[in-house]
């Protein structure tokens, strides 16, 4: 990751297709080559395939069909703003897709065509979700959820019947 003593963090992996895999977490480089906390590597060659470098931390990526989820605490990916959560295509490009939460997005877990988000947050999609939200994959509207007393890291999304 980083050049020197300090390695910097890695936070999370996603599988892409197309032989790719995202990284994120908290760093300024990785392989050599500068890139602010989210990259994506092309398995077959070893090179980084893209940089959407963010403005902070990213805790978190889910794979979701050809496209990957980002949560962190970054509000710019690719120099486009993004509060928290963006969606990316397995190029690296960004989507159309906008859901912001107010503080960090600490996990992500889908179930079916529904978002869970985790973290820090107050808001998320403009609706209050304490520490816990879902939203609907495609049109990012929220739903109501019952919030978290505390921080939420970790979600696990129960099989479907």
């Amino acid at each position: 990751m980083r050049q020197g003593t300090d390695p910097g963090i890695g936070h999370a992996l996603a599988l892409l297709p197309a032989m790719r895999v995202a990284v994120g977490g908290a760093f300024t480089a990785i392989n050599g080559e500068e890139s602010a906390n989210l990259a994506l590597l092309d398995l077959a060659s070893g090179r980084i395939a893209a940089t959407p470098s963010t403005n902070g931390p990213v805790y978190c990526l889910l794979p979701v069909d050809d496209e990957v989820l980002a949560g962190g605490g970054f509000t710019v990916i690719h120099g486009q703003p993004r509060d928290r959560l963006a969606r990316l295509r397995a190029d690296g490009g960004l989507t159309d897709w906008q859901v912001a939460a107010d503080l960090d997005v600490r996990c992500l877990a889908r179930q079916g065509d529904l978002l869970w988000a985790g973290g820090d947050f107050r808001l998320l999609g403009g609706q209050t979700a304490v520490r816990i939200g879902c939203v609907a994959l495609g049109s990012g509207t929220p739903r109501p959820v019952t919030g978290a007393d505390d921080r939420v890291s970790v979600l696990v999304p129960l099989p479907q019947p």
